[in-house]
């Protein structure tokens, strides 16, 4: 459904009408699909079954400029109980320099707000034109020199969101894209989160998710479940994927847990049925409630590799724990 917010006078004098879309819509499908067409289509695999309604719980807002009756900018939220992922920004190239982009992100944010949002999150280049628009939304950096970004609009987000609860185990699902992508956000705990998506303390799940999802909807032998809270958190990821290094022999568990939930790490983990041959599991050796809980379903170190990784200026070490059944 389309909602007119309003209409801006442009510095170059042109108008610019801007609106409100909640997906599913089928008006102005076949348009954005068509505008943001020079995405890779995983990126256009999760916006066609958006405006499809076939995303779940996931709440699916595009916000657009429109000049002339025709899409000159646009940006969209994907949000789950107040989180969002922010993407998908984009001017055609004779619209630049107009303020278009200025002019729909405060309309974003606008409408986040009064929503109740919590938190959006986005990712761009660091110190690029972009990101400086984006700064002076109120996203901050999530890491020193990052692009990687964060507006809590609540200001005491992190605090409310991973506060101590009940939890329980569910598959992964889309709207656990912006709550992963605020998990990832979280810049205390371990630095290793998964080997296999390449994501480390300060990494974005923005793109890795969807390629994720996309990779278990092609190959059921491809697993992620995930540990909620009651507070609606995402708190806990565990994955098990082929490991390309073993050209698939081996299968690599990916296990992190918010720290706030570290003794949780064996429910988590005692919800995966581990398949038959070698599964491996990379963690830091400082990471205590992980190593028991993966000592307590029978993994076994197999190797240590020395100062493996830098964490804070802090070198720490890897071990590979690993089953075999």
């Amino acid at each position: 459904m389309y909602e007119k917010v309003k209409d801006v006078k442009l510095k170059t004098g042109e108008d610019l009408e801007v609106g409100i879309l909640r997906a599913p819509d089928n008006e102005f499908a076949a348009h954005i699909l068509k505008f943001i067409g020079h995405k890779p289509p995983y990126w256009l695999e999760h916006v066609d079954l958006a405006l499809q309604g076939k995303t779940g719980d996931l709440e699916n807002v595009f916000y657009l400029g429109r000049i002339g009756g025709s899409l000159a900018g646009i940006m969209m939220t994907a949000e789950y109980r107040g989180v969002g992922v922010f993407g998908h920004v984009f001017t055609t190239p004779e619209h630049r320099r107009k303020g278009i982009c200025s002019v729909i992100l405060d309309a974003c944010m606008a409408d986040f707000r009064r929503r109740g949002g919590r938190a959006l999150l986005l990712g761009t280049g660091y110190d690029s034109p972009a990101y400086h628009i984006y700064s002076s939304f109120g996203f901050r950096s999530v890491v020193p020199r990052s692009g990687f970004m964060i507006n809590r609009v609540e200001k005491d987000f992190e605090e409310r969101y991973y506060r101590r609860c009940g939890v329980w185990v569910c598959d992964l699902a889309w709207r656990d894209w912006p709550r992963l992508h605020a998990l990832s956000a979280v810049t205390t705990g371990a630095y290793v989160r998964s080997v296999s998506r390449g994501i480390f303390k300060g990494s974005s799940w923005e793109a890795p998710f969807l390629l994720l999802k996309h990779d278990l909807a092609n190959d059921p032998s491809r697993v992620a479940r995930v540990l909620e809270s009651e507070e609606g958190a995402v708190v806990g990821l565990a994955t098990l994927e082929p490991d390309p290094r073993s050209a698939g022999h081996v299968r690599l568990l990916d296990l992190f847990i918010h720290p706030n939930f570290a003794d949780r790490a064996g429910v988590l983990l005692s919800a995966l049925t581990l398949p038959a041959g070698k599964t491996q599991c990379w963690v830091e050796t400082d990471q205590t409630h992980t190593i028991l809980a993966l000592q307590a379903a029978g993994f076994h170190e197999e190797a240590r590799l020395a100062r493996q990784v830098v964490d804070g200026g802090v070198e720490k070490d890897l071990a590979a724990f690993s089953i075999f059944r």
